[in-house]
């Protein structure tokens, strides 16, 4: 008896990969964390702000002479912001950093447990960076997690495909719980939204982009435009089948298919929170 229980414990490799994954995973959130802290670049507040300074002075929206920093989202955005360049620059920006901001943290919220906890780890700091940069994607993101399942959840993927283009594929959700009213009230949306750019001179979004922007688009327009349909094509799959993995099928779809791909972008994975696809029915 002695003997047995002076015996050594055995080892659980899984349990230590997991654990050296999750410190790993944790290392790259602290040091993300504290570039942020430093740097703070609110380089895509600018970009906003001065689409819509364009916008007031007769200009276009879309310029091409900085492809990393050029507007190039829907107009409507960019009209919304015009009001707001009559205000103080600084007090707007402190303003628009505290609901990125807060909607960074409210994304994080359904992910403080056991199980979310690593994912959270790996994405929520990017989303704090990219907040920290001024870009719209942490409130697109707490408008999906928290939305897509109510009655306004075509306006919300509307906007965000908008916005991104790619999250369009979200409709995947209705599809897949065969909400066809919902699917046809998205598309619509969506083509109200992005319409007005029909308006505008749409040459400088595709200036200098091969080898200059980050994503499959610069690299090979062809396997982009592959990828695209493939990429579709599975998520379609998902959502015929009325599987439950639709949802977090389009929502990593939605990153694929981007033409301009940041780390940030990940963070829409952040929305597979949101109940299953497969459920028939939605919240009020």
């Amino acid at each position: 008896m002695d003997q047995a229980l002076r015996r050594p414990m055995p080892v659980s490799w899984e349990r230590v990969a997991r654990l050296i994954a999750l410190a790993f995973i944790g290392a790259m959130a602290v040091a993300n964390v504290v570039w942020t802290l430093q740097t703070w670049p609110m380089g895509d507040f600018g970009t906003y702000w001065t689409a819509a300074e364009r916008i007031r002075e007769g200009g276009p929206i879309y310029v091409g002479n900085d492809p990393l920093h050029s507007y190039r989202y829907s107009p409507w955005f960019a009209w919304l912001w015009v009001p707001l360049t009559l205000l103080p620059r600084e007090v707007v920006a402190i303003g628009w950093e505290i609901a990125l901001l807060a909607a960074t943290v409210a994304v994080a919220v359904p992910y403080l447990n056991r199980a979310g906890l690593p994912l959270a780890l790996l994405l929520v700091p990017l989303l704090f960076a990219v907040s920290a940069g001024g870009n719209v994607q942490a409130l697109l993101v707490c408008a999906l997690l928290f939305g897509i399942d109510r009655r306004s959840g075509p306006l919300w993927i509307a906007i965000a495909a908008s916005l991104k283009a790619t999250p369009i594929l979200l409709v995947g959700v209705y599809v897949a719980r065969r909400e066809w009213g919902r699917v046809a009230v998205t598309l619509a949306l969506t083509g109200l939204l992005v319409a007005p750019m029909a308006l505008y001179d749409l040459a400088p979004l595709t200036e200098r982009v091969t080898g200059v922007e980050p994503g499959l688009l610069a690299i090979s327009p062809v396997a982009f435009v592959l990828v695209g349909v493939a990429t579709a094509a599975v998520v379609a799959l998902f959502a015929w089948r009325r599987s439950r993995w639709t949802l977090l099928a389009a929502a990593a779809g939605s990153v694929v298919t981007l033409p301009r791909l940041f780390a940030y972008d990940a963070t829409i994975l952040l929305v597979a929170q949101s109940r299953s696809a497969a459920q028939p029915r939605s919240r009020g």
